[in-house]
């Protein structure tokens, strides 16, 4: 145990005197290859140099997605009143009882 402290010890003051871990450049430079390759950590590194304009595109795009969605709710509402579908299945069509009493 003392001889592994020993050496952590040595091994931390040899890279403090050559400025840095190789371990440490070894994570950054990954992270910077991820960003570059990843489009969704692009969105990050695009914040982080402007966050305004990141910001207003993140939320038209999340504006869209809730509007396509809430539209989606409505058509599927409508459908189950017309009986087209059915609440349990999705595909099934709703029997005329059930539509009378909707």
């Amino acid at each position: 145990m003392r001889s592994q402290k020993r050496k952590q010890r040595k091994y931390k003051m040899k890279y403090k005197q050559n400025g840095g871990s190789p371990f440490l450049d070894n994570i950054q430079t990954r992270v910077k290859e991820t960003i570059s390759n990843n489009p969704n950590y692009q969105s990050l590194s695009s914040f982080i140099s402007n966050p305004s304009s990141t910001i207003t595109n993140m939320r038209d795009s999340l504006f869209t997605r809730a509007t396509t969605f809430k539209d989606e709710l409505y058509s599927r509402a409508k459908a189950r009143i017309q009986g087209v579908i059915c609440s349990a299945g999705g595909t099934r069509k709703r029997s005329k009882r059930k539509r009378r009493r909707l």
